[in-house]
């Protein structure tokens, strides 16, 4: 047996609970598998724009600032919270419905955050409905890269198998994996071309 033919569940991470279903949802049974499940669309996260630039015509992009406040809002069934996030030139509205008490224990206010997700607005205010938000760090200040977007399911999402939980796993995968890809390019075009 191959290194690819090894079954999911053997990959950190993973388990045999995953497996299952990350068999059953996207038939994904193999380390092979899985590096050869290849994305739908690239997010571009090349570049942070100011809030002062953005507009509710502009597809997702991403920027960094900082939450000034936090408010919760209605209550059972119209119930959102709203978080005021600044970069110090303009502001923005983020805004959650579902998973609000997961959020209001994460996200902080006076904290440096990268925020992604597609601006809207809603009144004469920019918002952001459900945006993906990070912790600024050194190596996400300088952004830079496109993040792949795999095709996931709603049971998958559910169970906490997101688009940032499969790149982790592709991750981790290709470290593996790397010395077991054999090169197909002939020696002398290797050598040729460093």
């Amino acid at each position: 047996m191959s290194f690819f033919d090894t079954s999911l569940e053997f990959l950190k991470g993973v388990g045999p609970q995953r497996a299952t279903l990350l068999q059953k949802e996207l038939k994904l049974f193999t380390f092979g598998d899985l590096i050869q499940h290849y994305p739908f669309r690239y997010e571009d996260r090349t570049r942070f724009y100011s809030l002062r630039e953005v507009n509710e015509l502009m597809p997702f992009i991403q920027v960094k600032g900082k939450i000034t406040d936090i408010e919760l809002i209605g209550d059972k069934f119209k119930r959102r919270l709203v978080a005021y996030f600044t970069d110090g030139e303009g502001e923005i509205e983020l805004v959650w419905f579902q998973g609000i008490n997961w959020v209001m224990q994460k996200v902080k206010p006076n904290v440096d955050y990268v925020v992604f997700g597609k601006p809207s607005r809603y009144g004469s205010k920019l918002s952001m409905a459900h945006p993906e938000i990070d912790v600024l760090t050194e190596k996400s200040e300088k952004g830079g890269y496109l993040q792949p977007v795999y095709p996931l399911t709603d049971k998958l999402r559910n169970r906490y198998i997101d688009n940032k939980f499969i790149i982790k796993l592709q991750q981790d995968l290709l470290k593996a994996a790397i010395s077991h890809i054999r090169e197909t390019l002939p020696a002398s075009i290797v050598q040729q071309q460093n």
